[in-house]
């Protein structure tokens, strides 16, 4: 009787078994609009009782990786958790192997039997995000407007005399099929190289950049993490249009072979068809892409003279491409090779200081010699390229001199406290200012350099003026370093909870977490918190000053040298990052990357529940 039962049960259990395995699910490769990382997912298992999510990562060797509180599939606007999570954690992080790869499994809430896509997304601030993934197999396509399709472009038109020319520049930008909520610009102009590229908001699916330069050349714009070069002329207007869906698969392992070659960028205005060859030539391309895992100078600069040459016969063997298109992508792909072997210490030790490996910094100064020996290195047409006044600096070190044109002296001023300062976003010092008519002679550099003198200084000015501040500027002895520095800060606000976040402007996560904590901050009106917020040299000074005038709490602007002796003091590789002091100024917490509301929250009010000292 017991067997009888026991083989009824059995079969009663397979029968359910087959029956929740009849109604698996199995999606491969799927489709998807978006994503803010190198995470993509190769399967999706959906069932009754769960959704089985297979992805990988791609990064560096080395880079530590961790699934982030809040992880949820989203769709229809409703939220389903993760339930659990096999080949990465949530509690600790996970150091990518050589190749720099992590496959892992994530199970979640089963999504509704009619579910056509969802955004998988870690919910904390600078998380993970994949849009629009789709499960009915529709490929992600958008429709491209006929006015574009139709577009004529002009890719004979003769490139415009390489000589100094002062006058504004603006770049619109719109994303078809969605869009990021920023991009971001870097300034490369001769006398002002910034630091880091600044964020450009990105509205109703639109971006503007405008500004001044003095002479024809690219401009640098950053779509996440991958940088695209557009060419401007003085006085010029140039409008791209942008198919987002693609562009992002373009970059993918799954689907990069076959949206590489598609039309991902539509250019309008001022040499559309220069700017069209620049995007979508199959040979232009960073010389060092894939050479990150190098760990010897010589090897990396002989590569790249290897992918010069290559590069090189490709370009003449095109017959598809106008002379003056050709001429153009040959010089660049000179520029770009100079600039990567000069650089290649920089970029081993930076790489193997992230790898944690030793590198060899014996260089091959043959390639070098062999890169400065190209022709065009000297001519003029290297203005319309990135890294001219560090290309000047160099020919005139190594006494490269017999094409020396007249503006060479200006620009080699320029990298002086003139560049420096301006490069900071500041406005130059009244001893400074008084030498630039005597100092620089050519009409178009001078004239850029007193308008962004104006500019910077209007801006200062500006928000000097604002009477009513919700935000305070504080200042400290730039002598104090470390615990002394920190201490400091705390004595300010003895008795209270301080939360201190480290942020810069070119920050994009860093602003967005500013803007999450703003209900928590509102919440907690009335008890005793307190929000600092420390940035450093990097974050340009008249764009900080401009920024924080909506950023409630009080604000440092510290050295370098402070900011980082308080980031190794907490083992901060990055930013945002945040410290927590409780009433006695002692630090309870610490973390890097913003870990949520609730978990700010908690630690706020467990800081807050305990007693203070001071005065007892």
């Amino acid at each position: 009787m017991k067997r009888s039962v026991l083989v009824v049960g059995l079969l009663c259990g397979l029968w359910a078994w087959m029956g929740v395995c009849g109604q698996e699910r199995v999606v491969e490769k799927p489709w998807f609009s978006g994503a803010t990382a190198s995470l993509e997912i190769s399967r999706v298992t959906l069932s009754d009782d769960r959704t089985v999510v297979e992805a990988t990562y791609y990064g560096h060797e080395g880079e530590e990786v961790q699934l982030l509180p809040g992880v949820v599939l989203r769709t229809a606007g409703k939220e389903y958790a993760l339930r659990s999570a096999q080949g990465i954690s949530q509690k600790e992080f996970k150091s990518l192997p050589a190749g720099g790869q992590l496959s892992f499994r994530m199970t979640f809430e089963p999504l509704p039997d009619d579910t056509k896509s969802f955004d998988l997304m870690e919910k904390t601030e600078g998380g993970w995000q994949i849009y629009g993934v789709r499960l009915d197999g529709q490929r992600v396509d958008v429709e491209i407007p006929e006015r574009l399709k139709k577009l004529t472009l002009d890719y004979d038109r003769p490139l415009p005399p390489p000589v100094p020319r002062f006058g504004t520049f603006r770049i619109t930008g719109h994303f078809l099929g969605g869009a990021p909520d920023e991009v971001r610009y870097q300034d490369m102009d001769w006398v002002v190289r910034a630091l880091f590229p600044v964020p450009v908001p990105v509205k109703d699916d639109t971006f503007v950049i405008e500004g001044y330069v003095t002479n024809p050349g690219l401009k640098r714009l950053y779509i996440g993490k991958q940088s695209y070069d557009i060419f401007v002329v003085p006085d010029g207007e140039v409008t791209v249009t942008i198919d987002w869906p693609t562009l992002n698969l373009s970059r993918t392992h799954l689907f990069g072979e076959e949206y590489q070659t598609r039309r991902k960028f539509w250019f309008e205005g001022d040499y559309g068809g220069l700017n069209t060859a620049l995007q979508e030539a199959p040979y232009v391309r960073r010389l060092t892409d894939g050479l990150d895992t190098l760990n010897s100078v010589r090897q990396l600069q002989e590569e790249v003279m290897t992918r010069y040459v290559d590069s090189r016969r490709q370009l003449l063997a095109d017959t598809t491409l106008s002379e003056s298109i050709r001429n153009f992508l040959l010089w660049n792909l000179v520029s770009e090779s100079r600039q990567n072997i000069d650089l290649a210490r920089f970029s081993v030790a930076f790489s193997c200081q992230m790898r944690g490996v030793k590198p060899d910094m014996t260089a091959d100064e043959h390639c070098e010699d062999e890169v400065w020996a190209l022709d065009s290195i000297q001519s003029p047409v290297m203005m319309y390229f990135d890294g001219y006044a560090a290309l000047i600096e160099g020919l005139c070190e190594r006494g490269l001199t017999q094409r020396k044109c007249s503006w060479w002296q200006d620009i080699e001023r320029c990298n002086g406290p003139i560049g420096v300062t301006l490069g900071r976003m500041r406005p130059l010092p009244d001893s400074l200012l008084a030498t630039v008519d005597t100092l620089i002679h050519t009409p178009a550099i001078r004239e850029y350099i007193l308008t962004k003198h104006r500019g910077y200084k209007q801006a200062l000015e500006a928000a000097a003026a604002v009477k009513e501040k919700a935000y305070t500027v504080a200042e400290v002895d730039a002598a104090l370093e470390g615990e002394s520095l920190l201490q400091a800060i705390a004595a300010r606000h003895q008795g209270r909870v301080v939360l201190i976040d480290f942020w810069a402007t070119w920050c994009g996560p860093c602003r967005r977490a500013m803007k999450q904590m703003e209900p928590l901050k509102e919440k907690l009106k009335g008890e005793p918190v307190e929000y600092v917020f420390l940035t450093d040299e990097t974050s340009p000074r008249a764009l900080w000053q401009k920024m924080i005038a909506d950023i409630h709490g009080e604000h440092y602007y510290l050295t370098s040298q402070q900011h980082n002796s308080l980031m190794q003091l907490y083992g901060f590789t990055g930013i945002p990052a945040y410290l927590i002091l409780d009433k006695n100024g002692q630090v309870v917490y610490h973390r890097l990357a913003f870990p949520g509301l609730e978990e700010m929250e908690a630690q706020l009010r467990k800081a807050l529940s305990q007693s203070s000292t001071i005065n007892q």
